[in-house]
Formats: C-alpha cells, sequence, structure tokens
C-alpha cells in the first residue's frame, strides 16, 4: 500500500467538514486527499487529532550529530562499521 502526502492542514480540514459540516468520512477524505481510514480513526476518537505524525526519534538531534561525526572519523582511520 502506497503512503498519500498529506499536510497537518488537508486532516484538520476534513475533519472539520465531517464534524462541522456533517460530510461523511469517505467523502471528506476524496474532497481534501487524505486517506479515508486515519481521517475515520480521528472521527472516532481512536486516534487524537493533534497526535504527533511519525515515529519518535532515538536521538536527539545533537547526540545523533556527535554519533554521525564519531562514525565519520572511524571511517576515515580505516575502522568499518559492524554489528559489534
Amino acid at each position: 500500500m502506497k503512503c498519500k502526502a498529506y499536510s497537518r492542514e488537508m486532516m484538520m480540514s476534513a475533519y472539520k467538514a465531517v464534524k462541522d459540516d456533517h460530510l461523511p468520512v469517505d467523502r471528506a477524505a476524496i474532497m481534501y486527499g487524505v486517506p479515508k481510514q486515519t481521517l475515520r480513526d480521528r472521527v472516532l476518537n481512536k486516534v487524537k487529532i493533534s497526535s504527533r505524525w511519525g515515529n519518535d526519534s532515538l536521538f536527539t538531534h545533537k547526540e545523533e550529530e556527535l554519533l554521525v561525526s564519531h562514525l565519520e572519523g572511524l571511517a576515515q582511520v580505516g575502522y568499518g562499521i559492524n554489528r559489534s
């Protein structure tokens, strides 16, 4: 299944159309270009409308930069990356 590209604003507009204007979920999803099931989950309160999108990051931005810098330094002196 292919992921559709949509913005938070598109989802909010579709959500408001369903809640305020009583538009059916399927029609609102098509009109605003958002996935039907994702919109339906938010309308039925299975998922909060304000929930964050995407996965939480394992590292902070600074930690990630430090790790990348360290690995690049190891690569420059000839150490390869392996599981251990």
